[in-house]
């Protein structure tokens, strides 16, 4: 199962309805949380997600909005005995803070911690596991800042269930189809080319995270042709040149940078809190990507993806 949960959708100045940034993404079981706003922790009980166990926290630059709410929540952790090993991807200069506030608590002494540094200059592969993995690239924020690429490796090919229940293969014959291989009837000497056998997996996920950053044209070829997009849409048009002194991008911007990677679905958030009604974000949005392939981000807003595209019925 893979899922996108966003917990926090808001900017700067948390709101009532609207926390500070922060989202689960659920992949080939384990849980990774990207950024780690104010209230990060509340947000996770209030969506059914257990604290204790969450396998990564991925921070993108070391604004408050983006990472004040982790202190509590590892506190949280550490007082809810927990066991489970922990690795935070961030800017270095976050450890010394971490040290000061918990000392041998964290580094050590009660649950395995890992820490690993962000390079914010170049693509970089900064996990790898079994089945997905972990890149982060550099942004151009007011503060170092990166964003990240979750990226699903290939599946296994299905098998038809009708050659399954007819020519009955072995363990390690099934392992072999599935890796592409072809299958020979013993009993016969007939050769079943793969393709005959097998059907194509669904295509792998993968979820672009842009954070803070102001517009730019994005070249690594490895980000291009997410499924997902998420990026920040700050402000509108009208406040352009305030999006420009500050570093972040328009609506309009935002959907240009969907197009430029060629993004199947645009996930827009991190919306001001000047604006009471972030429809208008969609209309200026729609303009330069598909209206049909945006959607507007909200605390509680869960994304299922199988095969292609799945959204609860409760998206708004």
């Amino acid at each position: 199962m893979v899922e996108v949960n966003i917990l926090g959708s808001g900017s700067s100045l948390p709101l009532y309805k609207r926390f500070s940034p922060s989202q689960i993404i659920k992949i080939e079981g384990k849980n990774i949380l990207i950024d780690c706003g104010e209230g990060t922790q509340i947000q996770l009980q209030r969506f059914g997600f257990s604290i204790v166990n969450i396998d990564y926290i991925l921070i993108s630059h070391l604004h408050g909005d983006h990472f004040f709410g982790l202190f509590g929540l590892l506190s949280s952790m550490l007082l809810l005995g927990r066991t489970k090993p922990l690795t935070i991807i961030a800017n270095k200069n976050l450890i010394p803070i971490l040290e000061i506030i918990f000392q041998e608590k964290l580094f050590g002494k009660y649950f395995p911690f890992n820490f690993i540094p962000l390079d914010f200059n170049n693509f970089n592969k900064i996990l790898e596991e079994d089945k997905f993995v972990i890149y982060s690239f550099p942004l151009d924020h007011s503060v170092p800042t990166c964003g990240f690429l979750i990226k699903e490796k290939l599946r296994p090919r299905n098998i038809l269930k009708s050659f399954v229940e007819y020519y009955h293969p072995s363990i390690n014959e099934i392992k072999n189809i599935k890796q592409g291989g072809d299958y020979l009837d013993k009993n016969t000497g007939k050769l079943l080319k793969n393709n005959e056998i097998t059907s194509d997996p669904p295509h792998p996920f993968s979820y672009v995270y842009c954070s803070d950053t102001a517009y730019k044209l994005i070249n690594y070829s490895e980000i291009k042709n997410p499924i997902y997009l998420f990026a920040e849409s700050t402000f509108l048009t009208e406040k352009v040149d305030v999006a420009k002194s500050k570093k972040h991008m328009s609506a309009a911007e935002t959907a240009q940078l969907a197009d430029n990677i060629n993004a199947q679905y645009l996930i827009l958030g991190h919306f001001g809190s000047e604006y009471k009604s972030v429809n208008l974000f969609l209309e200026e949005a729609s303009q330069y990507f598909p209206r049909d392939k945006i959607i507007l981000a909200y605390d509680g807003l869960k994304i299922n993806y199988d095969n292609y595209k799945k959204i609860d019925k409760n998206l708004k």
